[in-house]
């Protein structure tokens, strides 16, 4: 089962990397096509900007969005959507043989990418549920990611060099493919069952007042800034983004939820990855064009000329997340930015005919200060996201930075063509044309760049020479990058003082160590004042196992909570674990297990229709919260011998980011037999606010049970060991679906000897999926007669199963009637 395990995660992290490979190679190889596409379907300044934008415009658009519909439909059928929609984008992009064919491919590829995008981490974020796992498996997610980002415009130079620059997207289609395939037979499908409804006005509002501030921003040097339709869009635009970020205030389940911007750190590194993402645009898009339109290099050799750029940023980024790891994330921004002030600078130095050895250092440097900006700039924000919501956060870093990225490509691009129409006017009246008539060239030319100098022989009633006028053409648009530089300089330069003024100095504070209602301390840099209590430091557990020689040096400490799994309400006549003197009942610590199971069917939605609803990870947490324990808390849980009911329970905590909580290794019964000691007085349930109400009418009947034996899509989930019962239900004609839980089993089989945590998921998913459980997505969970099925369906809902019932009173009901039939064997 372990290898079978272990492959299934590998193919998990091969196709999540697979696509967003495709993603960010798309982002990067784009590049040093524009010249290419440029000439084979003569494309002006604006239509390269679109060629750009209409991808990043839906990508940073949608990733919001998309989140969201993986957790309602899963993240499984999100992502392989977003790879059927991105294939089918760059299918349009290869044969396209027309400009609007060809933005329509690469409208359809943003669609793709928003989906894959956020599917992918979160498909390796609920595969890996282990955190030393789940970090190497988005590491080396990332690096993949680094390397496409690297390798991007190389890459597309040797396509379009050996083929042709539709090759750089008909590349997707067999790779594309491939994910496609694995993806549907291995990946795991994951949703969470209450998802936040969708924010449909909020994404209408916020597409559209993007759209209508792109297309203004790239049409208005050509339609004229004051035109109907320029101040149209722009005013639109600004309209339609104020009732977006309206709707968000008022929204009860925002798309973007603005209290995230209240954490300062959060807010400024917001802000620095738009600015992040507007300035890689200036380096990388119009060095392109330099070494390529101005000094006529080929697609490969402009690939070449970028490597010192983009491998600036690969190697850069791992020893700038290292420094911010130890000195947080401030110092490693402000390098980054002062290094990219500096290179954009001295990029305002290069000429039409400099050499590359007077320019390849230059942008080493950019490249390298974008890297050292990268990670740290990710760490800050997770930093300051609430754990419970790293995910908002993870998508709102990349939707702002993607953001920036599309405002580059508009901003810049009609500062080039408004500053290479000014140069070319003065170079033509320098070379002796009439004021009138150089301006009209420069009308004409404008929007085609430094291409303009190569297409000389088709301007009639040229008024100088041909050689005179394309060296006029190329020193305009060189001028034109200079401008574009140093307003990336500008903007770096903000990015330094923002990062010096407004970021955290030092390491950055655990989110989840900030107390509840405090959003702004993280950050504040100011000590606690006199008077203002502070909560006691956690115990730190040795792992996710403790010996009982752990847990009795430390019960009287500060903030120790321990959680009796035994299901009773009443402690074993045998006594629980003794607390201590004046710490009877978990009015003071001890907590029974059985209130957890009568809390899960509690806060879950028993008017829905059956099966009932699982309760969502922020109403556990609250739920949590009224049962007295606090993210302070350590958490120590035991059952009698066999803890894999605790284990269930420790996933549960995990699941809503309580990461202090361990399990009692060899439970109850290897506690008595030290001869430690033990407390059989009645546990009165009274800490917190929740008090166990008798357990709910059965969820289905023994009737509804007998039913569904003959369906062919119902399975069944037995709770119970072999040794506690003499049979269990059958299943009809001897087909396979009767699936033995792993409730009953030692904790030390549910733990992985890598990463010291127990997987439950881990342990089931084979089992679920050898019987077509995951498929089926319908099951019925019995146990004897107590709690154990209720853990068995949440942990079923966390693994993606939205149908599930329970039998509740379950073999003691069933047994009870000699006419059902038992089986003897499971």
């Amino acid at each position: 089962m372990e290898t079978t395990s272990r492959s299934r995660r590998a193919l998990t992290l091969l196709v999540t990397s697979l696509g967003s490979f495709m993603v960010l190679l798309d982002g990067s190889i784009i590049f040093v096509a524009l010249g290419e596409i440029q000439k084979d379907l003569g494309a002006e300044m604006s239509q390269l900007q679109w060629t750009v934008d209409a991808y990043t415009l839906p990508f940073a658009a949608l990733m919001l969005m998309t989140g969201t519909l993986g957790d309602r439909l899963g993240r499984k059928r999100v992502f392989l959507t977003g790879l059927v929609l991105f294939v089918a984008g760059s299918a349009l992009c290869g044969f396209a043989d027309s400009f609007g064919v060809l933005i329509a491919g690469r409208v359809l590829q943003g669609v793709g990418a928003a989906a894959i995008e956020t599917g992918s981490l979160s498909l390796l974020v609920s595969t890996f549920s282990d955190p030393p796992g789940r970090a190497k498996a988005i590491g080396i997610w990332t690096a993949v990611s680094g390397v496409a980002l690297a390798l991007g415009p190389l890459f597309g130079g040797v396509l379009i060099e050996s083929f042709s620059w539709h090759a750089i997207f008909l590349i997707n289609l067999p790779v594309g493919v491939v994910a496609l395939v694995l993806g549907v037979r291995r990946l795991i499908e994951s949703r969470n069952p209450h998802a936040g409804r969708l924010d449909v006005p909020g994404q209408v509002l916020v597409t559209t007042g993007l759209f209508c501030l792109i297309m203004g921003l790239i049409q208005g040097e050509r339609e004229g800034w004051g035109s109907p339709l320029i101040i149209g869009l722009l005013v639109g635009s600004v309209l339609l983004l104020g009732a977006f970020l309206a709707v968000e205030m008022r929204g009860r389940e925002p798309m973007l939820p603005l209290d995230l911007f209240r954490n300062r750190t959060f807010a400024v590194s917001s802000v620095i990855a738009s600015l992040l993402g507007f300035i890689i645009v200036g380096a990388m898009f119009f060095m392109a064009q330099y070494f390529q339109t101005v000094q006529g290099h080929s697609a490969l050799q402009t690939g070449l000329r970028l490597l010192p750029l983009t491998l600036g940023i690969f190697f850069f980024s791992p020893p700038a997340s290292g420094i911010a790891g130890k000195l947080g994330p401030r110092v490693p921004i402000i390098v980054g930015a002062v290094l990219v002030t500096g290179g954009f600078l001295l990029l305002t130095t290069v000429e039409p005919g400099s050499g590359f050895g007077a320019v390849w250092w230059k942008l080493a440097l950019v490249g390298g200060g974008i890297g050292c900006m990268f990670a740290p700039l990710t760490l800050a924000v997770m930093a300051s996201t609430p754990p419970e919501r790293a995910g908002l956060g993870s998508s709102m870093i990349n939707t702002t930075r993607i953001a920036g990225f599309t405002a580059g490509a508009a901003v810049l691009g009609t500062v080039i063509v408004t500053v290479f129409k000014d140069k070319m006017v003065s170079a033509l009246t320098g070379l002796g044309a009439p004021g009138p008539v150089g301006h009209q060239i420069a009308d004409r030319i404008g929007g085609s760049g430094a291409s303009a100098g190569q297409g000389a022989d088709q301007i009639q009633d040229l008024p100088v020479g041909r050689t005179a006028f394309a060296s006029a053409v190329d020193e305009s648009f060189v001028d034109a990058i200079h401008m574009v530089f140093l307003i990336c300089a500008a903007c770096t330069l903000l990015i330094a003082v923002l990062a010096a003024l407004w970021l955290t100095r030092g390491q950055l504070p655990d989110p989840a160590a900030v107390p509840a209602g405090d959003p702004g301390r993280a950050d504040s840099g100011e000590a606690s004042g006199a008077g203002r209590a502070t909560a006691p430091a956690a115990t730190v557990l040795p792992g996710a196992l403790v010996d009982t020689g752990w847990l009795a040096e430390h019960l009287d400490r500060p903030g120790v909570v321990v959680v009796d799994c035994t299901v009773n309400i009443r402690p074993l006549p045998e006594g629980g674990v003794d607390l201590g003197p004046g710490r009877e009942g978990y009015e003071q610590g001890h907590i029974p297990g059985a209130v957890f199971a009568d809390l899960l069917t509690e806060i879950a939605d028993l008017t829905a229709p059956k099966p009932f609803a699982i309760p969502s990870a922020d109403a556990l947490a609250a739920a949590l919260e009224g049962l007295g324990i606090s993210g302070t808390d350590t958490v120590i849980l035991y059952d009698r011998a066999h803890t894999a009911f605790a284990t269930r329970l420790w996933w549960m905590l995990r699941s809503v980011g309580h990461d202090n909580a361990a399990v009692l290794d060899g439970g109850w019964r290897k506690w008595t037999a030290e001869g430690r000691p033990v407390d059989t007085g009645t546990v009165q349930p009274r800490r917190g606010s929740f008090v166990p109400k008798p357990r709910p009418e059965l969820f289905v009947t023994r009737d509804q049970v007998q039913r569904s034996i003959g369906a062919p899509t119902v399975r069944l989930v037995n709770a119970l060991s072999a040794e506690q019962h003499a049979g269990s239900i059958p299943v009809a004609h001897g087909r396979t679906g009767h699936i033995p839980s792993s409730v009953n089993v030692p904790a030390s089989a549910l733990m992985d000897p890598e990463t010291g945590c127990f997987l439950p998921p881990r342990q089931l998913i084979d089992r679920f999926e050898e019987v077509g459980a995951t498929s089926a997505g319908q099951i019925i969970a019995y146990c004897a007669a107590g709690v154990d099925a209720t853990i068995d369906a949440f942990a079923l809902n966390l693994l993606g199963v939205r149908e599930v019932a329970l039998y509740d009173d379950g073999l003691v009901e069933w047994s009870g009637d000699p006419t059902l039939p038992l089986a003897t064997t499971v």
